[in-house]
């Protein structure tokens, strides 16, 4: 038997290697994966998220089927941590009675036909003493990312605050955690006057309580006060999110958000740690690195304005981890053996077959208590060609 070694993808590192004897002829073709989990199998429709129903509940519990792999398996659904009952077909529809005072998490969950279980986003219900339905506010003046408040800034928020069932009692404002201040009627219009303290950015909310007691906080907007000698900037990471994971020496695409008041526009630098790794003027304000190998990073921004005032965004910190398949060694009648390097003991990782690059089979997982393991596919005896590829659950 004789190994071939191919090329490197610009997305993984792939190795093919073929075997040939006086019998047959087999190649495989083996290389790391995408980290991305697969796609939820099933959606709750109904009960809709964070509705409140009155005591001793009674309602309709039904999901509906977002990707079909073909399998037959139940459908199981829990209220909390108890299964209350299972479906076998559509519609995938249970009644859920009686359920007492508090607040559970609705989920549904399946197996799909390659044996791994599925479970749908939560859904979170209250159960009360009345059937309350939350108030709705949003801060409409201002839009997600404004600056070029000089200080002291006088700023107004002007909200629209809205209860179906019932009447809006109060909305206070909040700079982070910080209380504002808050109004008692319509219209629901805060000005914060004076407003000197001065941060990199502000995160305002604005928070609607009705008579009943119910409170919903509206999506934030960033502000950005500076003196009248700064150009008020806002920037901010859009990918990759804080929490991502990524193959050593990948290429990984950073993207900033960028607001300012006025022309004056210096270039945005993009810091790995204390590493400049790339200044752009213009949009789009992106830069590709293609040199991270195994570790932790923490990602940053930075603007200097025309006068000198640096400006810097909150952090983003992802996870560079190895993760790669060895050239496979065959050992008839036992099949192929892969010895897989991982940066992530602990994890699950997931051993996938194709025949076409296409359709993907999850044949075997591994919960490695060491940074090399291995996977052996003893059904790949009698194989023409096979593309193998791992990844990480989830």
């Amino acid at each position: 038997m004789s190994l071939l070694l191919a090329g490197v993808s610009p997305h993984s590192s792939t190795v093919i290697a073929a075997e040939q004897d006086s019998v047959s002829r087999k190649s495989a073709s083996v290389g790391t994966a995408s980290f991305h989990p697969p796609e939820l199998f099933y959606v709750i429709v109904a009960p809709t998220n964070q509705v409140t129903f009155k005591a001793p509940a009674t309602f309709v519990f039904e999901a509906i089927r977002q990707a079909n792999d073909g399998s037959t398996n139940p459908v199981e659904f829990f209220v909390g941590t108890n299964l209350v009952n299972l479906k076998n077909e559509p519609p995938y529809a249970v009644v859920v009675s009686n359920l007492a005072r508090g607040t559970y998490s609705l989920r549904v969950s399946a197996m799909d036909r390659y044996g791994f279980v599925k479970d749908s986003r939560t859904v979170e219900v209250t159960v009360g003493d009345f059937n309350n339905n939350p108030p709705a506010v949003a801060i409409t003046n201002l839009t997600y990312v404004d600056s070029g408040f000089i200080m002291p800034a006088a700023i107004a928020f002007k909200t629209l605050a809205t209860d179906t069932d019932g009447t809006v009692e109060r909305v206070e404002f909040f700079d982070g955690t910080n209380l504002l201040g808050e109004v008692t009627s319509p219209p629901y219009t805060f000005v914060m006057s004076n407003w000197v303290t001065r941060s990199a950015q502000h995160f305002v909310t604005a928070r609607a309580t009705d008579n009943l007691g119910t409170s919903v906080t509206s999506p934030e907007v960033v502000l950005n006060i500076g003196t009248t000698n700064e150009l008020s900037i806002v920037v901010g990471y859009q990918e990759p999110a804080s929490g991502g994971v990524f193959r050593s020496l990948a290429p990984i695409t950073f993207a900033a958000a960028f607001r300012h008041s006025d022309n004056n526009v210096t270039p945005v630098d993009f810091y790995i740690g204390t590493n400049l790794a790339g200044s752009v003027l213009d949009p789009p304000f992106r830069v590709i690195v293609t040199n991270l190998t195994a570790g932790t990073y923490d990602l940053s921004l930075r603007i200097t304005d025309l006068k000198g005032n640096e400006f810097r965004s909150t952090s983003s910190q992802i996870t560079v981890v190895d993760l790669s398949l060895q050239t496979p060694q065959y050992t008839p009648p036992g099949g192929l053996r892969f010895q897989v390097k991982s940066g992530l003991p602990g994890k699950v990782h997931v051993l996938q077959l194709s025949t076409n690059l296409v359709k993907w089979l999850s044949i075997q997982t591994n919960v490695p208590n060491s940074e090399i393991f291995e996977f052996v596919d003893p059904a790949s005896f009698g194989l023409t060609e096979a593309y193998y590829r791992v990844w990480l659950w989830p």
